[in-house]
């Protein structure tokens, strides 16, 4: 699906400030505390002309159980015991053909478990999520989506999604982007959000497609994998004064 590493956590500030309701773009999509199924609310910071994204502030007791409800996904937080239900599809060659990492080894899955373990303690100052794919018909684990903010201070995230090959083609890798999308919008006010994939991987461009992202550009020799040079391309969606193009979706 999409390309990229799985983005490492990086510092969400949350200091005293004005508070707004973040706009109710999604409402079908709530963002719920895992243990008490609690809304958790946003708000948004001014400090001098810097406008910071917030969870969890003034005051507020956050829970740092992220768990986003689609149609028919879940996405949630990781735990170890997902360790074989994460390393069924990270280690399948199939999966990761168009990816910057694997075939993980068993070392691989459990580097990056521990890495989103620790992502998780990072709330409030969090702007890392990494969360499990989970189907609710079957509660299978059945990959992973992710949504990283690259720039606080402009808003800027990056979304991207991995999904076990028994669940391709069935419009779970779009509802999975959607979700994201609404997520970083609606709760974590981002302007502008991003994905990139390998200019191969027709599948995962039709899904940024679908999602709502549209397509910017070809960034060449954008990254050195497995020992060469590869191109990737860049799919963005804006939501700005106008509007956010996601409250259609």
């Amino acid at each position: 699906m999409v390309g990229g590493r799985y983005p490492q956590g990086r510092g969400l500030h949350c200091a005293p400030g004005p508070q707004r309701r973040p706009r109710k773009l999604f409402p079908e999509h709530a963002w719920l505390g895992s243990s008490q199924t609690r809304v958790i609310k946003s708000c948004l910071s001014k400090r001098g002309s810097k406008f910071r994204p917030r969870v969890g502030c003034n005051g507020r007791v956050s829970d740092d159980r992220t768990r986003l409800v689609g149609d028919r996904l879940v996405l949630r937080e990781f735990v170890e015991t997902d360790e074989p239900a994460v390393h069924s599809y990270a280690s399948d060659p199939m999966v990761t053909q168009f990816m910057d990492w694997g075939p993980n080894s068993i070392e691989d899955t459990r580097v990056f478990l521990g890495g989103v373990l620790k992502q998780q303690g990072a709330a409030p100052h969090r702007t890392a999520f990494d969360l499990a794919v989970v189907d609710i018909e079957s509660q299978a684990l059945i990959g992973s989506a992710a949504l990283s903010v690259t720039s606080v201070e402009h808003r800027r995230g990056e979304i991207g999604y991995v999904l076990h090959p028994d669940f391709w083609s069935k419009g779970l890798a779009t509802e999975a982007a959607r979700i994201l999308l609404r997520f970083g919008f609606g709760e974590l006010q981002l302007r502008r959000i991003s994905a990139t994939c390998h200019p191969d991987n027709h599948a995962s461009a039709r899904v940024l497609e679908k999602a709502g992202l549209v397509f910017e550009g070809r960034m060449r020799s954008h990254m050195f994998v497995r020992g060469e040079w590869r191109d990737s391309l860049l799919y963005a969606v804006v939501c700005d004064d106008s509007g956010c193009p996601s409250s259609q979706l």
